[in-house]
């Protein structure tokens, strides 16, 4: 290891803050990554809903496009990050207030 000098240490501290502000921002964007990536199934989406409400009730909502979700040919998946948002907000929109705000 080589010798640091008096006058060389602001220039490495500055190289240390700079590599700690990028390690931040790695950390912060995997975390973002993991959790925009993470989609449900039926089954998994009940499981983490709160009251883990019956299949059926899920149908019932997805019929009404009253919650967020995708559908990959006949399969039902649903995004993390749609539901928390969903749930964070307490409801989403019918289908009327859609047609009267157009």
């Amino acid at each position: 290891m080589k010798e640091l000098s008096f006058d060389a240490i602001p220039a490495k501290i500055q190289e240390l803050n700079s590599r700690l502000i990028r390690i931040e921002h790695l950390l912060k964007t995997k975390g973002e990554k993991a959790e925009t990536d993470q989609w449900f199934d039926l089954d998994q989406l009940v499981n983490y809903l709160p009251g883990h409400p019956a299949k059926q009730t899920i149908y019932g909502l997805v019929s009404n496009r009253k919650i967020p979700f995708h559908k990959r040919g006949k399969r039902l998946i649903f995004s993390k990050k749609s539901i928390d948002l969903w749930i964070a907000e307490g409801r989403q929109k019918t289908v009327d207030e859609i047609r009267n705000e157009i």
